[in-house]
């Protein structure tokens, strides 16, 4: 009982620090295809394809 619930509380804090990591790339994600699209309509040229960390 004792394990249980300290993996309890282990898996909600990495789950809560790994929610904001995963939120952050995948807004980091859109932001830089958003932009890429962007770069591709004024330009009319595909940019190299390339992910933030």
């Amino acid at each position: 009982m004792n394990f249980v619930g300290c993996f309890s509380k282990t898996f909600w804090v990495f789950y809560g620090c790994f929610r904001w990591v995963l939120f952050y790339q995948i807004g980091g994600f859109l932001v830089g295809l958003c932009k890429g699209l962007n770069i591709i309509e004024e330009t009319g040229v595909i940019p190299p394809f390339s992910v933030q960390l």
